[in-house]
């Protein structure tokens, strides 16, 4: 379960933000603890996998398969970044 955070007044974009850093901090974690599970070659493979899958809509698995999916894409692209600055040193 996620923090209960409380603001007072508009501040959707601050949230927003909040929670993009929050998921760029975990994605960081993520790769140094687990590079060799989530590096790109894995990740795409998981992603395929996941399209296979099948479920109906309105379920609890086909909500879970859909937040796998863009968790792994998200990271995906954030390990690519990772990658291509290594090589770039």
């Amino acid at each position: 379960m996620g923090r209960v955070k409380v603001f007072i007044g508009d501040q959707e974009n601050e949230i927003k933000q909040m929670h993009k850093d929050e998921e760029i901090n975990t994605f960081n974690l993520s790769y140094f603890l687990f590079k060799n599970e989530f590096s790109g070659t894995k990740l795409d493979s998981y992603i395929k996998l996941l399209e296979q899958l099948s479920y109906p809509k309105d379920s609890e698995e086909y909500s879970k398969k859909s937040r796998l999916q863009y968790l792994f894409t998200e990271m995906l692209a954030f390990v690519k970044d990772i990658e291509k600055s290594e090589k770039s040193k």
